[in-house]
């Protein structure tokens, strides 16, 4: 339910910062400071900004909200309820979302498709929660990492929500400017803001791009108002209600394991033919996530052609995902297909499908079985990897021979 965390955030009013380097205080002892007030923790309320800018800006969501939480039986799965609003990464129209869950069960409340969700908290998709409690709260020892780097310093005080705050920079790598800054409030020692820059290479952009992502609180208390009520929803009159769907297993290789139902998907080839990957099932397919800028793509394209050819007249299809074309126009994408000769299926705008299927690295390839599930994965691409293809797939064909012939 959690993601990592790189965050930033420019102070917006400050008070002098403290001009004697010998009157600072100790920033490692801060930071020891914040781990034990972290640890004392039980149950936290605040209001809540989480946003990018930059490169960063269209990448991830847009969160405003008001969030309770509490400490759960394990520091992943913590008592929540946040009510606020969401806009989709390069959307300005935010909608109005409700998530909660007492650790076991979780509650979901879209207004804008009219949805209750309900079901498992292991289960439950919820980006408001990933942007707006961070696991710097109801966990012990957050910024244990923190104190091992090796320059932290304290940059001063300032004042963010009406408190004062000590500001320290971890600095994790100076060449690149990496580095976290942190305000933990003078008193209590609990977070208020935390920032940090981010340096993303963008195909088709000059050099590293400069991004941030912003995470602010303002109205944080220790000691919330909590009932029996507080960490469940109940579906609004003339809403649908649903069930969250069962995450899917992860391999080894971080992408889905052998035996997930292939998400479906359906994408259009350059001339607008639809396909989809229903209108496949029966055969063996291959997919080959891919995109124009991508040097081992473009490696891995022949091996790829090759097996298409040696599948034809088989229940086996080939399909080329064109994803994360980025800055390079699309027209690169067809340049590719033609200089290549490549004649197995290509559809593109795969982007959402490339997500769907975990893709990290490209090229990216599936084998899905003819009953529509998961048979097979593997991120990049090495000389001879057509051929155990093509034994994986004589394999399930052969396999699915035998079924036919036992029926």
């Amino acid at each position: 339910m959690r993601i990592a965390w790189v965050l930033c955030f420019i102070a917006a009013s400050a008070v002098p910062a403290i001009a004697d380097d010998s009157a600072r205080p100790d920033p490692r002892e801060l930071l020891r400071k914040a781990n034990e007030a972290a640890a004392k923790l039980t149950a936290v309320s605040y209001d809540a900004e989480f946003r990018g800018e930059g490169a960063i800006a269209n990448q991830i969501p847009t969160v405003k909200g008001r969030i309770i939480a509490q400490r759960g039986e394990t520091p992943d799965r913590p008592k929540v309820r946040i009510e606020g609003q969401l806009a989709e990464p390069g959307s300005h129209t935010p909608t109005q979302v409700k998530f909660a869950s007492d650790g076991n069960e979780a509650f979901r409340i879209e207004e804008a498709r009219r949805l209750f969700l309900r079901g498992n908290t292991t289960d439950a998709v919820s980006p408001e929660l990933n942007a707006l409690l961070p696991p710097k709260y109801l966990v012990d020892a957050p910024f244990r990492t923190d104190i091992t780097v090796s320059e932290v310093i304290h940059e001063g005080v300032e004042e963010v929500d009406g408190v004062e705050c000590d500001k320290l920079k971890i600095i994790y790598d100076p060449v690149n400017r990496l580095a976290m800054t942190y305000w933990f409030g003078r008193k209590d020692h609990l977070l208020r803001r935390l920032e940090n820059n981010l340096q993303l290479r963008i195909p088709g952009k000059p050099g590293p791009q400069v991004g941030r992502i912003i995470f602010s609180t303002s109205n944080l208390s220790a000691s919330p108002a909590i009932n029996g009520d507080t960490f469940s929803f109940s579906a609004p009159e003339g809403y649908r209600s649903d069930t969250f769907a069962p995450k899917p297993r992860i391999g080894t290789n971080n992408l889905l394991a052998a035996g997930n139902p292939a998400p479906e998907w359906e994408l259009k080839t350059a001339d607008g033919r639809t396909v989809s990957l229903k209108s496949l099932r029966g055969k063996v397919v291959v997919l080959d996530f891919w995109a124009s800028w991508c040097g081992p793509c473009k490696i891995a394209m022949p091996g790829i052609e090759k097996l298409h050819q040696r599948m034809k007249g088989k229940p086996v299809e080939v399909v080329g995902i064109n994803c994360r074309q980025r800055q390079a126009p699309i027209c690169d994408a067809h340049k590719v297909i033609a200089d290549l000769g490549l004649t197995y299926t290509q559809v593109f705008d795969g982007d959402q499908v490339a997500e769907d299927y975990r893709v990290g690295g490209i090229p990216c390839l599936y084998v899905i079985g003819p009953d529509g599930k998961i048979a097979w994965s593997v991120s990049g691409w090495q000389p001879g990897l057509d051929e155990t293809l093509a034994k994986l797939i004589e394999e399930i064909l052969q396999t699915e021979a035998r079924k036919k012939a036992a029926e």
